[in-house]
């Protein structure tokens, strides 16, 4: 059996691979909790942008918090990144394809420095989780940041290097803002309600007793956007009328909405989406050149 890496992709053949040049991506998306879901998901729609020849400022860097994720961390090392997606379709027939969008990945345990400086590092523009809801250090009777989390405990004592995905992502939001860098979008993509509400609480509300007025209103004016869909939802209301809408959002999509070819794609799932609804818009994406068969 072939060993999926760098070195051996170009001698697969039997099943679809990255066309894209992956040494031209540069990575603009650092991605907390690198497990299927996001892998199926984010990862595969950037790496479909890539064979377009766009997003190739997109590229992920994945990153690992917890103790588990050093599994993720060699596999990740040995496969330089690539991984492989295989769909199962409703009529049995499964098709895989080998994801290329991952050109990174950083195990916060053994390098925290390195994480918190990539989420700061100006070329970086997204940075997504998931994380599951026990990730949010929310008390699950109070709804109330939950201050005595060990994790949480820790990283408030004098001189304690980051270990939560929260405290990461604070200490680079501060080195952002000494910087005079852009903003950041910070994208939940765990299915919980109120993502963005849970993702907002732990970072601007971290510990009784501890000032943060001055810190708080900074990352209020220039990074506050916790949750995409509560950003995007009013304009995606408004896509019929301003087709281009959604993608003028530049915190989200940086300069996607300057590339024709994007915007062409776009236009055509946005097309479909109008006039063939969801599913088999979908189906056109994960399948693409493949005939689907309209809603009746």
């Amino acid at each position: 059996m072939t060993r999926l890496n760098a070195e051996s992709l170009p001698t697969i053949t039997d099943v679809p691979t990255p066309d894209h040049d992956r040494s031209r991506v540069r990575t603009g998306i650092v991605h907390l909790g690198v497990g299927g879901f996001h892998r199926s998901h984010e990862a595969m729609y950037l790496d479909r942008l890539m064979e377009q020849g766009s997003a190739l400022d997109r590229g992920i860097c994945g990153v690992g918090v917890l103790e588990s994720d050093r599994r993720m961390q060699q596999v990740m090392a040995d496969q330089d990144g690539l991984c492989t997606l295989v769909v199962k379709h409703p009529h049995g027939s499964l098709e895989p394809r080998v994801i290329g969008s991952i050109v990174e990945y950083r195990y916060a345990p053994d390098d925290p420095e390195a994480v918190i400086e990539k989420m700061a590092d100006e070329g970086t523009r997204v940075v997504s989780l998931t994380v599951t809801e026990g990730g949010y250090t929310i008390d699950q009777v109070t709804g109330e940041f939950d201050a005595q989390d060990p994790g949480v405990v820790a990283d408030l004592q004098p001189g304690a290097v980051p270990r939560t995905v929260f405290d990461l992502v604070t200490e680079a939001l501060a080195r952002r803002r000494d910087r005079g860098l852009p903003a950041l979008t910070i994208m939940s993509c765990d299915n919980i309600q109120g993502n963005g509400d849970r993702e907002g609480t732990p970072t601007l509300d971290p510990a009784p007793g501890v000032d943060l007025d001055e810190y708080r209103s900074t990352l209020i004016e220039r990074f506050a956007n916790p949750a995409v869909a509560d950003t995007l939802v009013p304009l995606a209301r408004r896509q019929r009328e301003e087709p281009l809408v959604f993608i003028r959002n530049r915190a989200v999509f940086g300069d996607l909405a300057d590339d024709e070819r994007f915007v062409a794609s776009y236009r055509t799932a946005l097309d479909s989406l109008h006039r063939d609804g969801a599913r088999v818009t979908v189906e056109r994406l994960v399948r693409p050149g493949r005939p689907s068969r309209r809603r009746r």
